[in-house]
């Protein structure tokens, strides 16, 4: 039935597992008017909106979605991914942030939360952040083990030389 959003959703996912990217908007926009309160549906329009470039839209539904759940973790992120896509790097901070309040174990939000730090030039959060990853993900290659400490010893030592 073209009438239900479920109908509409899996035409839509179907066409965005093909990289039909706009088909699969249209068939998501539609969803989403037969659905306005799903935050899945406005999750998922956002998603592939942002990967079809339309990036005011991705944003308004992700938002969208998270007034109908603010826990949803997995708008939070993609929210964040959105906000670095458009330069606002605190916004995807925050956006990542939220993500890993409402789910600490969220695959990829720490990930990319310590590259939006690294890219604000925030060194002491970034050296907390990866501390904490080393900490909870030890690598299990010797050889990694000691690259990625003289990689925390290194930034930390440039931190406290610009801080003198």
């Amino acid at each position: 039935d073209a009438q239900d959003p479920v109908v509409r959703q899996s035409m839509a996912s179907s066409l965005a597992s093909l990289g039909r990217w706009p088909e699969s908007v249209v068939q998501y926009r539609e969803a989403v008017r037969l659905a306005p309160e799903d935050a899945d549906v406005r999750r998922d329009l956002g998603v592939i909106a942002a990967a079809a470039g339309e990036l005011g839209e991705a944003r308004t539904h992700l938002s969208k979605a998270l007034e109908l759940r603010p826990g949803f973790a997995a708008a939070h992120f993609q929210l964040g991914l959105v906000s670095v896509k458009q330069g606002r790097l605190k916004s995807a901070l925050h956006s990542f942030g939220q993500a890993l309040d409402y789910d600490p174990q969220h695959p990829r939000a720490r990930l990319e939360r310590v590259k939006a730090l690294m890219q604000l030039g925030r060194r002491t959060q970034l050296l907390d952040e990866l501390s904490n990853l080393l900490d909870d993900y030890p690598p299990e290659d010797e050889n990694e083990v000691l690259r990625l400490t003289n990689l925390l010893a290194a930034i930390a030592q440039l931190e406290q030389s610009e801080e003198r």
